[in-house]
């Protein structure tokens, strides 16, 4: 009998075992796509511009897919294309900007792509320290893009390695125009600013998402501007390396010294995120580069969206032209560098409580404490002031006053002994005893049986 009995449980061991292992592999989730369809995975993976409060992450795809980033570690924040408001745009060259970082951190990503989440080993990036320096003169590295018809080839990534600083990138605009602020940009082991060095070979790589990659050598003495480069993978431009710089037209080209003051950096300085604002009518500022545009959205019960310019000084602020209701808001600015186009925004959630709602409440909560503190005493006190000139009697008419000052002290003392003396007991043993010793029962014939 035993020799039936033993496949019989082996089996049983074995499915249990199938059935856990089933579920375990399904319940995981795919890190790759299949390789049917590997279209829409990120290739030209680059983690560009790495500052002590903000990094670029940007790839390319084989054909136009809908992409967006997600932040897992040390916070999880869905981070969209610089180009969009919302995911959602397909397209084969993708750049996120990830902003609003803590200096020192290592932040860790997943990338959504096509339908797909891809996750790998080198999706992290480390913010650099605080640099100790002040922020060098502005320095910058920019031209255009264009195609074989030297018309402007938009939404193509450039990629700057010049030696000694860390890795730098832009994403050129409508007008196929790119700009790197060398004066932003960090040495090679990100401890400092990086300084240009003149009359240095630099290499720029741009790469078109589905119309391919191309890669040139340059010179520093030739980035403001650097000459305009035609996009073929046939026939690859060729920049100057030496020599004296050949007039350019800068008929619609950027002015040499910058779009903007490096020194003034975009910010939220209020509301800060999860921050309590008593007061219905808030007023919003921060910082933001001269010429930038500013585009507010508060989210509210009513969605209030505005338009506001920087002073001359880089300040800017903003007030809800109505009261907000007490609750969660969201408010966003995005800020546009109207030279490239490119964006920068900013999202913030903060609740608002009515003064007028919660002080009273507050209020009313104290004198509430007070009041049968104060009852009791002014009780007993004025009565036997009033009452000794009688003899015998006031003894008589003093006994209900009496009874009504010690109502409410023997009432609230009544309740101590009742809470101590009838804190419900958490049960007997009998049934659990009685549970153990019919399941050893059990226990010991499943064994009898099995050994027969």
């Amino acid at each position: 009998m035993s020799e039936k009995k033993i496949p019989t449980i082996l089996s049983l061991i074995l499915l249990v075992a199938a059935a856990i292992a089933g579920v375990f592999l399904i319940s995981r989730p795919r890190i790759f796509s299949s390789r049917a369809d590997i279209t829409c995975e990120p290739v030209n993976f680059k983690i560009t511009n790495v500052t002590d409060k903000s990094f670029v992450v940007s790839w390319s795809t084989q054909k136009d897919c809908s992409t967006s980033l997600n932040l897992t570690q040390p916070t999880s924040r869905l981070i969209n294309d610089l180009r969009d408001d919302q995911s959602g745009v397909s397209r084969s060259t993708h750049y996120y900007q990830v902003s609003n970082l803590s200096p020192e951190t290592n932040y860790q990503f997943e990338i959504f792509s096509g339908g797909e989440t891809y996750l790998d080993s080198s999706y992290s990036a480390q913010t650099a320290p605080i640099p100790q320096s002040p922020i060098p003169i502005a320095n910058l590295a920019w031209g255009k893009v264009l195609d074989e018809q030297e018309s402007p080839l938009p939404d193509t990534i450039v990629y700057l390695d010049i030696p000694g600083a860390a890795q730098l990138s832009s994403l050129t605009s409508q007008q196929g125009v790119w700009i790197v602020s060398l004066a932003n940009s960090f040495d090679a082991i990100y401890s400092d600013w990086f300084s240009p060095p003149l009359d240095t070979v630099e290499h720029i790589t741009i790469d078109a998402g589905t119309l391919g990659q191309i890669s040139l050598t340059g010179n520093t003495d030739f980035n403001n501007p650097v000459p305009d480069i035609i996009f073929s993978i046939t026939n690859p431009p060729v920049l100057p390396l030496e020599g004296e710089r050949e007039p350019v037209n800068s008929g619609n080209l950027p002015p040499q010294t910058g779009p903007e003051d490096p020194q003034i950096q975009f910010s939220l300085e209020n509301p800060k995120e999860g921050e309590t604002i008593k007061t219905l009518s808030p007023e919003f500022f921060g910082t933001a580069p001269k010429d930038a545009v500013l585009e507010i959205t508060l989210e509210s019960p009513q969605t209030f969206n505005a338009e506001v310019e920087p002073s001359t000084t880089g300040d800017w602020s903003w007030t809800p032209p109505d009261d907000l209701t007490p609750g969660e808001h969201t408010l966003t600015v995005k800020s546009t560098n109207p030279l490239t186009g490119l964006s920068e925004i900013i999202t913030r959630s903060f609740y608002v409580y009515a003064a007028d709602e919660n002080d009273p409440a507050f209020e009313s909560s104290s004198s509430a404490t007070i009041s049968p503190t104060l009852a009791p005493t002014t009780v007993p006190t004025s009565t036997p002031t009033v009452a000794p000139s009688p003899t015998a009697t006031p003894t008589g008419t003093l006994v209900p006053t009496v009874i009504l000052t010690s109502t409410p002290t023997t009432a609230a003392r009544s309740v101590n002994p009742a809470t101590d003396s009838g804190i419900p007991s958490p049960g007997t043993t009998f049934p659990t005893f009685l549970t153990l010793f019919f399941g050893l029962i059990l226990f010991s014939t499943g064994v009898v049986f099995v050994l027969k």
